[in-house]
Formats: structure tokens, sequence, C-alpha cells
């Protein structure tokens, strides 16, 4: 009798989860509320595969977003999905990233994100106009959230080819590197201090997409010439020789 039991339950389980991921992806996303910071675009396919015009969060704008969701994952009760992102025709960043969820965790791995540098200034601390070349990539082995807290990060940062065009010049920078981690609950990028702007520089950001900056310039035998003029736009320097950025 048990077992019979046990078979019906399971019938219906999986019956339900069939059911369920028939659901257009529209409807299904209508059962959620989302973040007052996201806004998603036009959603089309199905749970299995589903795909959307954009998603947005805190105006920052990925595009052309498609997904796979794992069935076995969902007997599992640990969802598991596969995206992509963006394209050569396609404004904004590109790339692939690799999620598992569960009640009270989020999980990121395998992901690569890659983005042109203009995109980025918007959200930094500079204190002069600047336009940005170059590629900005970002490879994230390990994320993980529990309870809304950042408890592992593994990944790096890279911007290859700097350049910037401030008082009408161009300016090589080289390259930066960084490296991600977790601060406290928030998920954290310091970046390497060995590059031309002699920058020390560590953001943050939380769940709710607050972000937080600090660091500072000190000016060094490779430091640009072009831009020793906008350094008194950042303030005074310390008894170091360190001009402070932050966010």
């Amino acid at each position: 009798m048990k077992t019979t039991i046990g078979l019906i339950a399971t019938f219906i389980f999986v019956y339900l989860i069939f059911v369920v991921t028939q659901v257009p992806a529209n409807i299904a996303l209508g059962w959620f509320k989302l973040p007052s910071n996201v806004n998603v675009g036009e959603v089309s396919g199905s749970v299995w595969n589903t795909e959307l015009s954009g998603v947005e969060v805190n105006g920052f704008a990925v595009n052309n977003v498609k997904t796979s969701l794992s069935p076995l994952s969902l007997v599992t009760l640990s969802p598991a999905l596969d995206a992509t992102f963006g394209g050569n025709l396609s404004a904004g960043p590109q790339g692939v990233a690799s999620a598992r969820l569960s009640s009270n965790s989020q999980t990121l791995t395998d992901t690569l994100v890659m983005m042109a540098a203009a995109d980025i200034v918007p959200y930094l601390p500079v204190p002069i106009p600047v336009e940005a070349f170059g590629q900005v990539t970002l490879n994230v082995e390990q994320l993980e959230i529990v309870e809304g807290k950042c408890v592992q990060a593994v990944g790096t940062l890279a911007w290859q080819g700097a350049v910037l065009i401030a008082f009408e010049q161009e300016i090589e920078l080289g390259s930066f590197n960084g490296s991600l981690s977790c601060q406290g609950d928030r998920f954290a990028l310091t970046l390497d201090t060995n590059n031309r702007l002699g920058l020390s520089y560590t953001a943050s950001i939380d769940l709710n997409g607050r972000l937080r900056g600090n660091g500072y310039i000190q000016p060094g035998a490779n430091f640009p010439a072009q831009l020793r003029e906008a350094l008194p736009f950042i303030g005074r320097p310390d008894n170091q020789g360190r001009y402070q950025l932050k966010l």
C-alpha cells in the first residue's frame, strides 16, 4: 500500500512539474514579484527555453537574453539555468552564465561577461569628462549568495588595451586587472595596483544594486602627463601624495 501511495505521489509531482514547464514564460514570470529596480522587456518561449528582449537593473541594460532550464534540476528542487546574452549586433554586454537556485541560496559559475569600456564609464568616479576604449572582460568562476549575503566569490576582471580620450587627447593606459571577493555581505572587485595611473581601488555592490567604492590615485613616473592637469579636480593629495577616489 505504501509503495502504491509513493508511486502515485511521485507521478503527481512529476506531472505537476510537466504542467508548470509547459506554461508560457511570460505567464510564469507574472507569478513572481520582481524588485523595483529590475525591469524586463518582452518575454517569449516556455519555462524550458526562455527569451527576453532585455533586462534592466538600476538602469544597466542587458539585451537579447536566452535561458535554458535543466529538467532534472526541477526534480531536485534546485533549478539550474544556462544563459547567453548580448551579441555582436546588440548594445551592451555579451556573454554566458550558469546559475543554480535553491530556497536560500544562489550560485553563479562559469560566467563570462564582455563589454565595451565606454559602457562602464558612467558608473566610475571620474572627475572630468572622458571617453574610454577597449574591452573589459569579467570572468566569474564561482559566486555564491546565501540568505542575501555574499559568501564566496572567485574570478577576475581585465581591461586590455585601455585607452582614454581626455582634454581632446588620446591617452594609452595599457591594461588593468582585478580580482573578485566577498567583503562582508557585499560582492567586491579590487584592482591590481600595477597600472600606469597608480590606481588602487575597491568597488562593491549589494543585492539591492547599491554601489560603493574607495581608493586612491598615486601618480608615479609612468603617470600620463596629459592627466596631471586633471589631478586638482580630484582634490588635494594626502601626506603620501595620494588622491582619494570615493563613490
